[in-house]
């Protein structure tokens, strides 16, 4: 007895195995768009988080700047010899450069701004303690030496006056506080000019150690902090103490200043920083900050315009980096209370 043999055909195997492969070969490759995807969203999430981190930062620093004590116009003394210009002792909160030239001595990136806050540390101040001063000229008693070092320029107030100084000697054990006028080997540099403080202070008083920051965009594309403050071996004055870096991969760092012209306390007039009229009268700042994705996506094409403040072109870069923006305004609260 015979019977036909069934099966498939070589013909038919081919065709199912080629089918097979298209479908197999499809999934994989919408698993790996999935994958892709996922992977441009968190690092978009994670670019997006380091730049608030950033803004964050720097609004809050903004916040404190201004403060100097409770600091009246007409009663107030500045003894440090021959500084009364450097940014640190000028008295305004804000203050900046606008799309800084390549090679500039901040080393920041070529166009871009830099924010410099200046204030008193108010988070740290130090109580004036007994025995208090008996003459304008006396030496400072304090509670406990707290952050202060030698060579720090401080202002002490006690709300009806305050005077501004520079620490020449800070003895630990007896917790006093000198600000001679004296200069030279062992004495921090530039010293003051007069140990006449201006007033005689005691209970109440507080001293709080001057501040500056700087805030800027390396060519590296790292938004940097720096504290500024004398050297008191060269007696010059330094941006650089202390570099950090708060974030990476930001492109661009752009700032405005909101001056109050009508008296209203309301910022009514935005300028770059160098055509503010009067550093006075900044009540408010802009920050802008572009972030940029460390690597480039080769099925993304990035064709937005990125124009704000007054950056300079191109504000279209046609590249394949995906980018994130983000602005804050900040009321200089003590500018404002």
């Amino acid at each position: 007895m015979t019977g036909q043999a069934k099966g498939f055909t070589l013909v038919e195997l081919l065709v199912t195995l080629a089918m097979t492969a298209i479908v197999v070969a499809s999934v994989y490759g919408i698993f790996g768009v999935q994958a892709q995807r996922k992977s441009v969203e968190e690092k978009s999430i994670e670019m997006q988080q380091d730049v608030r981190v950033a803004i964050d930062m720097i609004a809050r620093d903004m916040r404190m700047s201004g403060f100097f004590g409770c600091i009246k116009p007409d009663s107030f003394t500045n003894t440090v010899r021959g500084q009364d210009t450097d940014v640190l002792l000028q008295m305004v909160p804000v203050y900046g450069h606008n799309n800084l030239a390549s090679g500039n001595s901040f080393g920041a990136k070529e166009n871009t701004d830099l924010l410099i806050l200046s204030y008193a540390d108010g988070n740290n101040g130090v109580p004036v303690d007994t025995p208090y001063m008996n003459t304008n000229s006396a030496d400072i008693h304090l509670a406990f030496a707290g952050n202060l070092e030698e060579g720090d320029i401080v202002l002490i107030s006690d709300c009806s006056y305050t005077s501004i100084f520079q620490i020449t000697q800070l003895n630990h054990s007896g917790r006093s506080c000198v600000h001679n006028t004296s200069q030279g080997q062992g004495t921090p540099n530039p010293g003051n000019w007069t140990k006449d403080l201006g007033h005689v202070y005691g209970a109440g008083s507080y001293v709080y150690r001057m501040e500056a920051k700087y805030f800027w965009v390396n060519p590296q594309n790292e938004l940097k902090m720096s504290i500024g403050g004398f050297d008191t071996t060269t007696n010059t004055y330094q941006t650089d103490f202390n570099i950090q870096t708060i974030a990476e991969n930001i492109e661009d760092l752009q700032v405005r200043y909101g001056e109050d012209s009508n008296n209203d306390w309301r910022p009514d007039q935005w300028y770059s920083a160098d055509n503010v009229p009067d550093w006075d009268n900044i009540i408010a700042v802009q920050v802008f900050l572009l972030a940029r994705s460390a690597k480039t996506d080769k099925n993304y094409l990035n064709t937005r315009t990125y124009s704000f403040a007054d950056r300079p072109e191109p504000h279209n870069y046609n590249d394949n980096y995906h980018r994130v923006f983000m602005h804050r305004m900040v009321t200089l609260r003590n500018r404002t209370m």
